[in-house]
């Protein structure tokens, strides 16, 4: 398991994804509570944790934890490696919302199928897409803030003969940050939107939910990208300097475009969605609501 926060230095317990086997079957996906470092103090010598990490230290039997290095950013964020060799849980430890082993070694299951386990699993993958989206949005909100603010302070050449004007006043410089900042706002909007659907979800995620929370995380993180890099480049050397923040926040949001679903699998989820309903549309007299615009496109 790789990128697990917390992991390097001081998590001790995690909820583990593995394969279960039951009387040599598989059953698919499923999550375990397991202990991967001992519960009683670690040693106070400063150079413990390193060498812990190299020989497994204080974690528990079949369990080897290293740290995943130097990052682009997010520094502060304890990413670390876990290895797990022949690593033994209790059967309690197996969290059974949807199906669970008995004393026996009988497996029940309240879902029809290894594919629909899998499915709700990755359900839980939804929430931290929304979080991701809404969080790419405010920090574009962020970025175009400071350099919009920037752009008013800052002076240069005016006509001849006149005081210097604020960067703002140029065209040139307003089609720089304008786009992004009109941008953002149609998006802020939109993730407000996907937020209430999110917080509306009681028994499971709706496929709606699902699909936009899966294209919304890869267009708004690739525009976070784009606009940081237009604000930062708009407020010149400034924009390079730390204090100003823009360059750090490119460097702590850019694995966006990575964890939780990469942005091109995730697009091609949601393409996945579409051309299903399309071709549901098609061939349906009497779509349902949220294959009526599909069937609009469908007629020739």
């Amino acid at each position: 398991k790789y990128w697990i926060g917390a992991a390097a230095e001081t998590a001790r317990w995690c909820s583990v994804f593995a394969q279960l086997y039951v009387g040599g079957k598989a059953r698919g996906v499923h999550a375990f509570v397991v202990q991967i470092r001992r519960d009683e103090e670690r040693s106070s010598d400063p150079n413990a944790a390193q060498l812990g990490a190299r020989i497994g230290g204080d974690s528990m039997p079949g369990v080897t934890i290293a740290d995943c290095g130097d990052k682009v950013g997010l520094q502060g964020v304890d990413n670390g490696r876990i290895w797990f060799d022949r690593v033994e849980v209790p059967r309690e430890n197996l969290l059974c919302r949807f199906a669970s082993v008995d004393r026996n070694g009988t497996y029940k299951s309240s879902l029809k199928s290894a594919d629909e386990l899998f499915a709700r699993q990755l359900g839980a993958l939804t929430g931290g897409r929304v979080s991701i989206a809404v969080g790419a949005v405010n920090q574009s909100k962020l970025g175009i803030t400071i350099a919009v603010r920037y752009a008013l302070s800052r002076r240069a050449f005016g006509p001849p003969g006149a005081p210097e004007v604020p960067l703002m006043f140029y065209q040139s410089h307003q089609l720089r940050l304008m786009p992004p900042l009109a941008t953002t706002y149609v998006m802020a909007v939109a993730a407000n939107r996907l937020k209430q659907l999110w917080w509306n979800c009681e028994d499971g995620v709706p496929k709606q939910v699902h699909v936009l929370s899966s294209g919304f995380k890869a267009l708004f993180t690739w525009h976070m990208r784009d606009c940081l890099q237009q604000c930062r480049e708009a407020c010149g050397g400034q924009g390079y300097k730390s204090e100003n923040r823009i360059a750090p926040i490119k460097n702590d949001r850019d694995v966006m475009m990575t964890f939780e679903g990469d942005n091109s699998v995730l697009l091609q989820q949601v393409a996945r969605s579409l051309l299903a309903e399309f071709g549901a549309a098609s061939s349906s007299k009497n779509p349902q609501p949220e294959h009526k615009s599909a069937q609009d496109h469908a007629r020739p």
